[in-house]
């Protein structure tokens, strides 16, 4: 049987390697916002880079999320700090915005709007609260833990209790329906 190697740093690796060894750790090529957008706005402005964006923003793909991996890519390569691109982020977004709208794209702008975030974020606190509640033992195991837990994972699938509902099939109604007795035949 062959030994597994580990190729992941050992801890504390990073505090022994060669300083300033990575893009992030010098200092960057441009200090101030207007240097970070002189560097951006030319490269963005170009046809090729423009047909690229063009086609990925008319395929749904979310504007906030482009823009954040352009300036994160900035800060790794050294181009700028965070605080910066945090800064031409926002000059960036409305760049490409109005350069999708003038070319007739319909522009998504945000992956997950701030009202879906809150009501994962409110759900995720409710799975956890009674997920909390089961693992102490707070709850008699009973046919009310049962639903509980139904509901529970309901909600793990992001199911309100309608959606839930309106998912179980109705017993079958009507004359020629099959109907059973309380004994179940």
């Amino acid at each position: 049987m062959q030994e597994q190697e580990f190729a992941a740093p050992i801890a504390g690796q990073s505090l022994t390697d060669e300083p300033k060894g990575f893009a992030w750790e010098r200092p960057p090529a441009k200090d101030t916002v207007a240097e970070a957008l002189e560097y951006y706005l030319p490269k963005l402005a170009e046809d090729e880079t423009l047909d690229d964006i063009h086609v990925a923003l008319d395929s749904n793909f979310p504007l906030d999320v482009l823009v954040e991996s352009i300036y994160v890519s900035g800060v790794m390569e050294g181009i700028h700090t965070l605080d910066v691109g945090l800064l031409v982020a926002p000059v960036i977004h409305e760049f490409i915005l109005a350069s999708a709208k003038s070319n007739g794209i319909s522009v998504r702008e945000e992956a997950v709007s701030n009202k879906q975030r809150k009501a994962l974020k409110d759900n995720e606190r409710m799975v956890n609260a009674i997920q909390l509640s089961l693992e102490r033992g707070d709850m008699p195991t009973d046919t009310g833990t049962e639903l509980v837990q139904a509901a529970m994972e309901f909600a793990r699938k992001g199911k309100t209790p309608k959606e839930a509902v309106a998912e179980t099939p109705e017993p079958p109604k009507g004359l020629m329906s099959k109907r059973g007795n309380e004994d179940g035949i």
